[in-house]
């Protein structure tokens, strides 16, 4: 998500609280309100796994490829040409590939777009291959078209022990920064003890600030002095620790949203101010959601944040409570085209999914300051193998799905 769209949420004081997560029940639209549908949007992919706008383009969307692709829809047709392909320099199949792009603020001028992927510097035993962002540049004055030849790495995140859980998303959130959330390394558990030691960088929130002409200390990046670990013990880079596999986040003004997969208990979505966040710990290993995680030994002594909702995952035999799996974190709907629908932008709703159950996207309505939530709603779309939830330049909402398919949530037809 962009910095461009993002604004200040209305949202704090102004929703009755609500009951716990376990004791709502799924609904559908409410009474008196149009419904959404999902939109076959944009032609044939191969394994999509995120949608993007760039500031300054409200005509293009782009569609990421897992396999280093990623395609541009123009006023609703595809492009035979790819925007950018880097397909020989990522390591692609499974959790692994080419997961997220970022347009900056000033894209129209900078000509910059930043992308979040997992690299060729691979462990052969393991497969596990280190996480990397890098900067490319369009071709002068085309918004259609990068050049792959002018990759400058920005951060490479060593990510050796596994080929799972390495994040995902790389973002432009509240004063142009640039933001990531990494995995925990992978397997299970917490095996490799990530999340928690602030002396690395995965199962963490990272912010940095990428340096657009050349470099220092051999670094492709500057780090805030407003980050936390700033002249304290941990990794400058740090803006919260605690996270398993937070593979989708996405910003509302001043606050983040974040889709944290869970393991073999329970999924959970954190919604809390930016500030919140700030050097504190949301959970993991030590918890997993609101109940003990496999290792509650490994407490921080950070401030430790609730999710606003977590469920349970999916047991043998199967019971009716509500249950899903590998939550992929969304986007705070703002579309005024689905004013009066159960997606109303004037109630702030989060928009998520979920990769294997069906339904497959829900939403929900948050109140950040009493961090509760009213009107979980589910969306019978019938879209499998969610792997992305994004809004365009226009604030529409896409999910992407790798079994290749990518749809626009639209107003329902009278």
């Amino acid at each position: 998500m962009k910095a461009a769209q993002i604004k200040y949420s209305r949202r704090a004081g102004t929703l009755a609280a609500a009951a716990c997560a376990a004791s709502l029940a799924l609904t559908s639209p409410a009474n008196g309100q149009s419904s959404v549908t999902a939109t076959p949007f944009g032609g044939s992919f191969s394994s999509p796994v995120y949608v993007t706008g760039a500031p300054g383009f409200p005509d293009l969307v782009y569609v990421v490829e897992r396999g280093g692709t990623v395609r541009v829809v123009e006023d609703g047709e595809q492009l035979a040409t790819p925007f950018l392909k880097i397909s020989d320099i990522i390591t692609a199949g499974g959790e692994q590939g080419l997961l997220s792009i970022a347009f900056p603020p000033d894209f129209a001028d900078s000509g910059l777009v930043y992308a979040y992927f997992t690299n060729k510097d691979c462990n052969p035993v393991t497969g596990g291959c280190d996480i990397e962002v890098a900067e490319f540049k369009i071709r002068p004055g085309n918004p259609r078209l990068a050049r792959p030849g002018s990759r400058r790495t920005v951060i490479a995140i060593p990510h050796r022990d596994a080929t799972n859980h390495n994040g995902g998303t790389v973002a432009f959130g509240p004063g142009g920064k640039l933001w990531l959330a990494t995995g925990d390394g992978g397997g299970g558990g917490d095996q490799f003890d990530n999340a928690s030691r602030k002396g690395k960088l995965l199962g963490k929130l990272l912010r940095l600030n990428p340096i657009k002409e050349g470099g220092r200390n051999g670094l492709g990046y500057r780090i805030p002095n407003s980050n936390p670990f700033v002249n304290a013990p941990g990794r400058d880079e740090i803006w919260s620790v605690g996270l398993r596999n937070p593979f989708r986040f996405s910003f509302d003004g001043d606050n983040v949203a974040i889709g944290d997969v869970g393991q073999t208990a329970r999924e959970e979505v954190d919604i809390v101010s930016v500030d919140t966040a700030k050097g504190a710990d949301f959970g993991w290993p030590a918890r997993e959601g609101f109940i003990a995680g496999p290792h509650p030994e490994r407490t921080t002594g950070l401030p430790l944040l609730d999710p606003i909702h977590d469920y349970p995952r999916p047991t043998n035999p199967p019971d009716s409570t509500f249950r899903g799996v590998s939550v992929i974190g969304g986007v705070f709907v703002r579309d005024p085209r689905l004013a009066g629908t159960s997606l109303d932008p004037a109630s702030d709703p989060y928009f998520f999914g979920e990769a294997f159950t069906q339904p497959t996207a829900r939403s929900l309505i948050p109140d950040i300051e009493a961090q509760t939530f009213t009107n979980l709603t589910s969306y019978p779309f019938g879209i499998g193998s969610v792997a992305g939830i994004g809004e365009d330049a226009l604030n529409r909402v896409y999910i992407a799905s790798l079994n290749g398919t990518v749809h626009r949530i639209d107003p329902a037809a009278n």
